[in-house]
């Protein structure tokens, strides 16, 4: 049954809400970086060209996408294919630990690291220099930031790699085995080669993510002053007097750069599937173990020393931050000062609202936007939803620095002036995952056959009553399974409350509370701060799994 959506209401009022969250800021993006005292020019693209520390901030960008995103993808392809396709042990601990690394903001590792492994006070360094006299390690520089830049990616990419060889039937496998091939040639032969769309889509994804992270680079590299975009735009903002307009040629060539890389990487994937990894049947999915042998202990042994590394270490590390009383004199003493001092503070109050008011906030909106653009696009396939979801989409080719950028120039000014309130902080943040939140309801409603949606239609039902009544009552688990995401996301959101935020009481949430009181030396008490947020994260998540346990359907 057909539609026009120029008659629709709903429409239309999603594509002013996506007009208005993702053309509006990039529009003013452009023009800001085309304003000059005489009017428009080009010199601040010049200027961002030719200045050598331009050029030492892409340099530094490069390295750290070169470094880390082959180190990230590799550990995870390898964790995946072994805990989805061997019979070894300790698989379900691997999975909850990278959930819950997937989940965690991105800053633990960097905060548990930099005490370990810092130049001169680091735990790790004093111990070495205690034993043979050298101090190794300096987390403060290039390698620390890759070290922890993998960290970050590592949970990423296996739970994407993980979730596609999942939907594979291991009767390929099995046939590979029959032929003569061992484990590590059926994997290798097979297993990859058949989620080789996921793994470049995850790569993509995965560039897009160094290349816009804030937080590591910030905890890591700032105090070493080598700059990546996002430090070196924050740096640029920040300054006195602030240099907006060169910030924002920068953010337009950085969001260049990364639509180039996006579009290039996505023509790629849609050239290797192409029919060629068509692998799910119409029958049900089987799944095989293949038997390791000898090898069983020694590859769960380094699946959960990668789990460690990444997750149990960095947490155990905070833990021990937050509750020390002398951090660097390791006299085994404890307090409970820095986390009642966090608890008892006049303005916590406000700034655990904020940060619950944000994410809420950015999850309903989201899901409401991302749900009507997603049931357009399916059921009203046109060049209105084409554009519609086209524009959705478009934040995902802006890297969130460059975006948020965007946004701080679009109300910044009269008509509309949101500059130092939470309500700018949703607008960014919902247009930077409206994306995600599009791409989950399009999944649900693909599973929804169009019969039934045409029954309500035929008994009298509009387009919206139809939506509300028949099909958002089905994808009901979907439902809540994006709003977390996306809540979770907003969570662990730094760039946007430390662009936008105004330092006051009024606009601050807890991540930025944490980054600022590392930035002043309060170790401990950024420490328990985090541990506070890591508790609120897990509580929400385990309410909503609770929810979705009922109905059947997984986070993640």
């Amino acid at each position: 049954m057909k539609y026009h959506t120029a008659t629709q209401p709903l429409f239309w009022f999603a594509m002013l809400m996506v007009v208005m969250l993702t053309v509006y800021p990039f529009g003013w993006l452009l023009y800001g970086s085309l304003q000059g005292k005489q009017g428009l020019t080009l010199d601040h693209y010049s200027n961002a060209v030719t200045a050598v520390s331009n050029i030492r901030t892409i340099w530094n960008s490069i390295q750290l996408v070169l470094w880390s995103l082959p180190i990230a993808l590799v550990l995870g392809i390898f964790s995946a294919v072994t805990v989805t396709r061997l019979d070894i042990p300790f698989k379900r601990v691997v999975r909850v630990a990278s959930i819950v690394a997937f989940v965690s903001p991105p800053w633990v590792a960097a905060i548990a690291y930099a005490y370990l492994m810092s130049p001169n006070a680091g735990g790790l360094n004093q111990l070495i220099d205690h034993l043979v006299g050298v101090r190794p390690f300096n987390i403060f520089s290039m390698g620390g930031m890759v070290f922890c830049t993998v960290l970050f990616l590592y949970p990423y990419v296996f739970l994407t790699i993980s979730s596609a060889l999942e939907n594979i039937d291991s009767s390929y496998e099995e046939a590979a085995i029959i032929t003569g091939c061992s484990p590590v040639q059926t994997m290798m032969r097979v297993s990859i080669p058949l989620v080789t769309p996921a793994i470049m889509t995850c790569t993509i994804f995965s560039l897009i993510m160094v290349w816009s992270l804030y937080s590591v680079p910030a905890l890591l590299g700032m105090p070493s002053k080598i700059y990546v975009f996002a430090t070196y735009l924050f740096f640029l903002l920040n300054g006195f007097p602030p240099r907006v307009e060169l910030a924002s040629a920068i953010a337009i060539m950085f969001a260049l750069i990364a639509g180039l890389i996006v579009w290039f990487g996505f023509r790629m994937v849609r050239r290797a599937q192409a029919g060629k990894f068509q692998v799910v049947g119409g029958k049900g999915t089987k799944h095989m173990a293949m038997r390791a042998g000898a090898m069983r202990l020694p590859i769960a042994m380094v699946n959960l020393g990668i789990v460690a590394t990444a997750i149990i270490l960095p947490y155990l590390v905070v833990l021990y931050l937050s509750f020390s009383a002398d951090i660097y004199g390791f006299t085994a003493k404890f307090t409970l000062a820095h986390h009642l001092g966090e608890l008892t503070m006049g303005s916590m109050p406000r700034i655990v609202f904020n940060t619950l008011a944000l994410a809420f906030g950015t999850a309903l909106v989201g899901s409401v936007i991302g749900l009507v653009i997603a049931f357009y696009d399916m059921r009203m396939p046109n060049g209105a939803t084409a554009t519609l979801s086209l524009l959705a989409m478009f934040p995902v080719a802006v890297p969130a620095v460059a975006f948020v950028i965007g946004v701080m120039w679009g109300w910044i000014q009269p008509p509309v002036v949101l500059y130092g309130t939470l309500l700018i902080m949703v607008f960014a943040q919902v247009a930077r995952f409206l994306p995600l939140a599009t791409q989950h309801f399009r999944d649900g409603l693909n599973q929804i056959h169009v019969s039934l949606e045409e029954a309500s239609r035929i008994c009298g039902a509009s387009q919206g009553t139809t939506l509300l009544r028949v099909s958002l009552p089905i994808i009901r688990p979907v439902v809540v399974a994006t709003m977390l995401l996306l809540f979770m996301s907003s969570m662990r959101d730094l760039v946007t409350p430390i662009f936008l935020g105004t330092g006051t009481p009024s606009t601050t949430v807890m991540a930025s509370r944490i980054f600022n009181m590392w930035n002043e030396g309060e170790i401990s008490r950024a420490a328990a701060g985090t541990i506070h947020y890591i508790v609120i994260m897990g509580l929400i998540y385990f309410a909503c799994w609770l929810i979705l346990r009922r109905s059947g359907t997984k986070i993640i």
